[in-house]
């Protein structure tokens, strides 16, 4: 190869390289010009809970097979949307920490609320319910009825409300709730939306909930607490909350 022709095929390659490089640069910099559109699609994740599926894709806009295999296949600090079929009852049998994440748990058809019914369990001597764990996120119930009605292990021990509502807490951080579009059930036993503990926060919103029997933050005296409402229907000795003082650790409208 003659040094005329070293040259032409070096300066073709160089020329290859850099529009390469150019074209990268212009797919970059398209990225960054729609920055927040491309967070919000990569950090948006949807799964449907179809538990007789043979074959679930386990994958973002598929099928799964429980709410937690749904929460556990998503980024931490994503926005979660959990698909439930309509005139369908779920168990929730086990504990599901959802992180920082936003799980907006949804009705999926034109049928009845799905219902969701925490199953109870001892913890040494204690009566707890199955419950979610949230740590500086946020857990939405949307068109998703709660179910508080199963009857505790031990028949003799009280609840220990702030682990056996449907969300519970974590030490010194908020937990964040609202419940839209549905009843929540209960037997009176001091179960709720939301429990809280000692040095614990709870912030729920309700709107166009009944609550049937049931509370809306449990142990509210042990934390700080604040609900909002709108069209909330309280029957059978249903509260908003459970103790806490107006003005001082409670705030509510």
């Amino acid at each position: 190869m003659t040094s005329t022709e070293l040259l032409t095929s070096a300066t073709t390659a160089l020329q290859a390289a850099a529009d390469a490089y150019n074209a990268r640069v212009d797919e970059i910099s398209a990225k960054m010009n729609d920055l927040r559109g491309i967070v919000g699609d990569e950090m948006t994740f949807i799964g449907y809970v179809t538990p007789n599926e043979v074959n679930p894709t386990r994958v973002d806009g598929g099928t799964f097979l429980s709410i937690k295999e749904v929460i556990d296949a998503s980024p931490d600090a994503a926005n979660v949307h959990v698909y439930l079929p309509s005139d369908a009852t779920f168990q929730l049998d086990v504990n599901i920490a959802t992180g920082r994440r936003l799980v907006q748990i949804r009705k999926d058809g034109a049928g009845a609320n799905p219902i969701l019914q925490p199953v109870p369990y001892l913890n040494v001597a204690n009566n707890y319910s199955r419950y979610f764990f949230s740590r500086a996120g946020a857990i939405i119930f949307n068109e998703v009825d709660l179910d508080l009605t199963l009857p505790a292990v031990d028949g003799g021990t009280p609840f220990i409300v702030a682990r056996a509502s449907v969300v519970t807490y974590d030490s010194a951080m908020p937990a964040v709730v609202a419940v839209i579009n549905a009843t929540v059930t209960g037997i009176g036993d001091g179960r709720g939306v939301v429990g809280i503990g000692v040095g614990a926060m709870a912030q729920l919103g309700l709107s166009n909930v009944t609550l049937d029997n049931a509370t809306g933050i449990a142990g509210a005296a042990n934390g700080v607490a604040i609900v909002s409402q709108q069209a909330v229907t309280l029957v059978n000795g249903g509260v908003l909350n459970d103790g806490g003082t107006l003005g001082q650790n409670l705030i509510k409208n």
